[in-house]
């Protein structure tokens, strides 16, 4: 990060001083990321505020300070991961029968990860043609295959 954006935060962020809070901070990518930002962040005279980071990079959890927990998160299975694009895509209403494969494929492809899930079924929550769960039946796994032809 260069120096104007860590002047602004930590201009911005003043006002934090000797008050609780609670920061999340999503997909910290490394070490001198989380450096950078951290800065920002009173240390003195703020008991019981806490920084929430995450991040898919162990070095950067092991690097965030060995008085924290570290949680690693598995991926969904499948049961899971059909389970929650069904509920995702389809809220309460009865899922009709043409439906579930390709959902379960989409589902699959999306490799048990919640977020990619959730997003890919609220996109199919209002489309109710089957070409276009086709269609984003190709596109998913051509995103995760790197594969435009696949």
């Amino acid at each position: 990060m260069d120096e104007t954006v860590t002047m602004k935060g930590q201009a911005e962020l003043k006002i934090l001083k000797r008050k609780r809070y609670l920061i999340v901070l999503d997909d910290i990518w490394s070490c001198e990321v989380w450096d950078s930002v951290r800065r920002c962040f009173p240390t003195k005279d703020n008991v019981g505020s806490r920084i929430l980071l995450t991040t898919r990079n162990d070095e950067v959890a092991c690097y965030a300070g060995i008085e924290n927990i570290s949680l690693r998160m598995s991926f969904m299975d499948q049961d899971e991961s059909w389970n929650l694009f069904k509920s995702a895509a389809f809220s309460s209403k009865a899922l009709p029968y043409e439906f579930e494969t390709i959902g379960k494929q989409i589902a699959d492809e999306c490799h048990g990860l919640p977020l990619t899930i959730v997003v890919v079924a609220g996109l199919l929550k209002s489309k109710r043609a089957i070409k276009d769960w086709e269609s984003v039946a190709k596109d998913v796994k051509s995103f995760f295959t790197n594969d435009p032809d696949e």
